[in-house]
């Protein structure tokens, strides 16, 4: 369960979507692309994707990793009060990267309102 949660918040951290984060790298992919830079672009997905294996190289081997006859086994399981927290707040954060209700995103408009900079 623990490598599950670990997978599900690489996803995230690694902006893939369908999380905020990704978005804004797809509107600087997309950007790029219609400014007709296409080398900038294609470099900047290849900087993307290396930063996307060094990471995943380093979480993968955690999560999908072997047990070796050296590790002894427990009686300790996981309950709901130790895996129910975190799953709820992966779900909150997936449903927020999906869809925000009226009065928060209004809430974020008048926030993004109040701090921008006009001359």
């Amino acid at each position: 369960m623990v490598g599950g949660a670990l997978f599900g918040r690489i996803h995230r951290h690694h902006r893939l979507p369908p999380f905020s984060p990704f978005l804004s790298e797809f509107t600087i992919v997309s950007s790029i692309f219609s400014q007709k830079q296409p080398l900038v672009g294609a470099l900047f997905l290849l900087f993307l994707a290396i930063i996307f294996l060094g990471m995943a190289s380093s979480v993968l081997p955690v999560v999908m990793g072997r047990m070796t006859p050296a590790v002894t086994r427990t009686s300790y399981r996981d309950s709901f009060l130790t895996v129910g927290p975190p799953l709820f707040l992966m779900a909150l954060i997936l449903v927020l990267g999906l869809w925000l209700p009226a009065p928060l995103k209004a809430l974020l408009q008048q926030s993004a309102q109040l701090l921008e900079v006009r001359p």
